[in-house]
């Protein structure tokens, strides 16, 4: 009876022990997906508009984080791109000089960086400053209408903004990277 015990043991538990494997493995796979998808810092970006004497504005875009984890120092690379020319006019002038990149047919300013102090949840970091001024023929009645686009990748992969009917997006391929780049929905004036 002995023999037979064995071999009985050993036929129920190779099967048993490999399913209680693949049960476990499913498990251990789906916890750490939700984990990572809702640990994820939850960005928004804001272009606030600031006026100066002289006709003179000041795109202010701010990088707020409503999520319950927050971005280290030099974490996230960022790209906000505005519009340089919308078809023949000139739609606004820099004081600096900043590359100019072809987004969707349409010239656009882009400047790039990243965070440099850490954004904690609850908080907003400033993420650059730029002086411009509106042409005369700018063919926008209000900065609303005007496109700023928005890119930013971290450590846990790139940047959606969360689901919203106007956020526009546009693929961009360089050469080297390819990535998506969203409209800022949020504009303060």
């Amino acid at each position: 009876m002995l023999p037979e015990f064995n071999l009985l043991f050993w036929q129920k538990f190779w099967p048993s022990f490999f399913s209680s494997l693949l049960v476990t493995f499913i498990f251990t796979v789906i916890i750490t997906w939700l984990l990572y998808h809702f640990r994820k810092p939850k960005l928004e970006v804001e272009l606030s508009i600031g006026h100066s004497g002289g006709g003179k504005k000041f795109f202010i875009f701010k990088l707020q984080n409503h999520g319950k984890i927050g971005l280290m120092t030099n974490e996230a690379q960022w790209f906000v791109y505005f519009e340089c020319m919308s078809g023949t006019n000139r739609v606004f002038k820099t004081e600096e000089i900043l590359d100019q990149i072809i987004l969707d047919h349409q010239s656009f300013y882009q400047v790039s960086g990243f965070n440099e102090v850490p954004c904690l949840p609850g908080s907003s970091i400033d993420l650059t400053t730029i002086a411009v001024w509106p042409c005369k023929d700018i063919p926008y009645k209000t900065f609303d209408e005007a496109k700023f686009y928005v890119s930013i990748t971290t450590n846990r992969g790139s940047w959606r903004p969360s689901f919203s009917l106007k956020n526009k997006r546009i693929k961009y391929n360089d050469g080297h990277v390819v990535r998506y780049i969203y409209k800022i929905s949020k504009v303060v004036v």
